[in-house]
């Protein structure tokens, strides 16, 4: 484990770094999904306010999936 530098998160593992998720998601925003277009199997997974619980991301949250 390592110091992440950032205060609240505290230690993160040796190999992991700390950004932002504009970085690392790509943000898509205005609308709500139609929950019809949600598949299993691809790596496309929607980010929803239920995935924000206690200032932490949480992807196994009720994950869903898009094409």
């Amino acid at each position: 484990m390592k110091d992440s530098g950032v205060e609240w998160i505290g230690e993160i593992p040796e190999g992991w770094e700390v950004t932002k998720i504009k970085y690392i998601f790509s943000v898509i925003g205005g609308y709500a999904y139609n929950s019809d277009t949600f598949i299993q199997g691809t790596l496309n997974q929607v980010l929803r306010i239920g995935n924000v619980k206690n200032w932490r991301l949480s992807l196994d949250a009720n994950p869903v999936y898009i094409s």
